[in-house]
This record gives structure tokens, sequence and C-alpha cells, in this order.
């Protein structure tokens, strides 16, 4: 990473975090979890509300990934479309941040369930952000979004904040109808007292413990946990990959960046940020599954490779992120490369398939992540 201010990662990490009280919503499930861990680690007051929505699929004699113990007893039930019962939650807890996760994320889900989707992802939306609006010491929300609200034409140009929007699927619809909403609440009302409100575009997020269905690395190791053969229907779909705690810290520097007297982002009324890995680790599927046949020591017997074309014509082929912004702005870039990525993610699916917890490794590595931010 670079630091163009001269103030170390772990510092400002520590200056945000500490003894605030932070919400994260979809702190139950795979980002929320590590994300919930890291900030905890930093000494954040951390609150995570929300309801699975997610279809997961954890081999029978794997362990799914948790929240740490004492993060559980302060986890909230919560569907964030209740708006009565979310805006109780919200005002009792009074959080300074609250970091918007909660959602349906899965895109070939969202066929099938498209009122469910757009009503989780933009509906829920409008409730976090207006209950915000009355919760006394909320300073920001930050919606997570996705790589996937730009309007692709498949031509593997990277995405840059000030492209067009446009949804191709509800996954997606319901992901610019998220940043809509954001930004109208942003015009409405930045001349008030109330929270700012930004957004961040992740990409293709991977990490230990994901065991979401029809993504690649959980499929995999699904398939080795359950001695399964795993059919790869687009090999040559090229991904923005990037490992979860690179996504985490990222929001965690924009946040801490938008919060400071003298913001870069002072003038912008919803500012917007992708978060990506580098260009040259967007790499293709099958790739990916090679190094994961490689990490696992299965090598590729197991997996069969369609010809190469996505006959369900449901998914973009290609999709990278620019984030020049970002390391302008943030000194933001990823710490972990795609190699060491899959091999920390590997690190944990192991542990898990073995039937190990989960809280021991996720401590171990958000505790050296940390330790090697600013080296």
């Amino acid at each position: 990473m670079v630091n163009p201010h001269h103030t170390s990662f772990l510092t400002k990490l520590n200056a945000l975090c500490e003894n605030r009280k932070i919400l994260i919503t979809g702190g139950g499930g795979f980002t929320g979890i590590w994300l919930s861990t890291l900030i905890d680690t930093l000494g954040a007051d951390v609150v995570t509300l929300g309801t699975n929505l997610t279809r997961t699929n954890t081999p029978a004699a794997a362990q799914p990934l948790t929240m740490p113990s004492p993060l559980q007893t302060k986890h909230l039930e919560c569907d964030i479309r209740s708006l009565g019962v979310l805006q109780n939650h919200i005002t009792q807890q009074n959080p300074e941040i609250i970091i918007h996760l909660a959602a349906q994320p899965l895109v070939l889900d969202s066929y099938k369930t498209p009122y469910e989707t757009l009503s989780s992802n933009a509906t829920g939306t409008l409730n976090i952000i207006e209950a915000a609006r009355h919760a006394n010491d909320c300073k920001l929300v930050l919606v997570i979004t996705s790589d996937k609200v730009y309007q692709n034409d498949n031509s593997g140009q990277p995405m840059q904040e000030g492209q067009p929007l446009l949804g191709s699927d509800p996954y997606s619809s319901s992901k610019v109808a998220a940043e809509a909403i954001a930004l109208g609440y942003a015009q409405a009302f930045h001349h008030t007292k109330g929270p700012r409100i930004a957004i961040a575009r992740a990409g293709n997020i991977i990490g230990g413990g994901d065991w979401s269905a029809d993504r690649l690395v959980p499929d995999f190791a699904r398939a080795i946990g359950n001695n399964a053969r795993l059919n790869i229907r687009s090999p040559y779909a090229v991904r923005p990959w990037q490992h979860v705690l690179d996504a985490a810290v990222g929001y965690l520097l924009f946040t801490a960046s938008i919060l400071e007297n003298n913001s870069p982002f002072h003038d912008s009324i919803c500012p917007a940020v992708n978060l990506g890995p580098l260009a040259e680790d967007c790499i293709t599927v099958k790739d990916m599954i090679t190094h994961l046949g490689h990490l696992s020591g299965t090598g590729l017997d197991h997996v069969d490779f369609a010809d190469g074309t996505d006959i369900t014509g449901k998914e973009k082929h290609l999709l990278q992120l620019d984030t020049s912004l970002a390391k302008r702005l943030l000194g933001w870039e990823p710490k972990l490369r795609i190699k060491p990525a899959l091999e920390h993610s590997w690190a944990v699916y192991r542990s898990l398939l073995d039937g190990k917890l989960s809280g021991e490794i996720v401590n171990r590595q958000v505790a050296q992540y940390l330790e090697a931010l600013d080296a």
C-alpha cells in the first residue's frame, strides 16, 4: 500500500474505530463477519444487525463461518425491510457509523427471487438511511453496493466512478436502485443535520468461510467437502477478485477520510469509490480454479469445464474496476495479491473442512493482516 498522507494505515484505523460505536448491517454474513471481527480487533464498540437472506450450502462434515462469541451477544436479529423495528433498533443503539452490507447478494438467485432481492436491497437501503436520520449521533451511512452497478458492454474496460449505472438483472438493478436512493437522500438533506451518505463499490470478494451458493471459491471447497464433481459454466469469465480484508480496510479508510475535517470528499454530496484488485489480478475463472487445485492438492481431476460459453446469458463475461481514485485519495490498494489471497482463503476452508470452528483462524488472519498493513 502507498499512503500519500504519511500517517500509518493502522493509526488511521485505530483512530476511527477505538471506542466508537459502529453498526454493521448484514454483520452475520460472510463479509460482515470478517468486517465485524476486524473493527472489533481495532477497538470499536461493534453492533451487528440483520437476518440471513443468502442461500448457503455447507458440506455436512464442515463448519460454518460464525461471528466471534462476544459479537454474537450483540447481534440484533432484524429484517431491514421492517422500518418500524429497524428504526427502534438504530435509535436505541445510536451508532456514529453505519456500514450497510445487508442484502440478497447472489445474481442467479435474484432471477428466482426478484421481489425479495429488490425489496431487501433497495427498500432495505431506504429504510436504513431513513432510520439513520433519526439517530442523534450518526455521522455517516456507508452503503456497500457492487461492481455490477455499471453499464457493462463486456469490453473489459475498467469501470470508473463517473460512468453510467445500469442494472441488467434483478440483483444489479436492486443495487442501482439502492444508489439512487442514497443519492436522492444525500441531495435532499445535505444542508440539514444528519449523517453523510457515501457509496463503496467492491469487486468479487473472496475469503475463507463463504459457503454461499453459485460462487466460485465456495463451489470448489464444497465439491471437495462433498467428494463431488464441480461443473464450471464460464471458465474464461474474468472477475475483479479481491480478499475480504482488503475490501474491509478500504471501507474503513473511506469512512475515516469522509469524517476528516480536511476530507478530500468534503464537497461531494454522495461520494462513491471503487475498491478492487490490481489489473493483473483480474484473472479468469479457470486460472482461479487452477490455483485452488494446486493449493488443495486435489488438482483438477474433479473439475469439468464447459466450452466457455455461459448458456444462461445471466452473467457478464468481463468485469474490472478502475481503483485509481481510491489509491489517489485514500492511499488504498490491495495488500493481498491474488495468490496470497487464495492461500489465506484456502487455509480457512481447509480448517473448516476438517471440522474446526472458525473463530481461531479468522482472528489469527485478521491479526496477521493488521501487523503487515504498513509493511
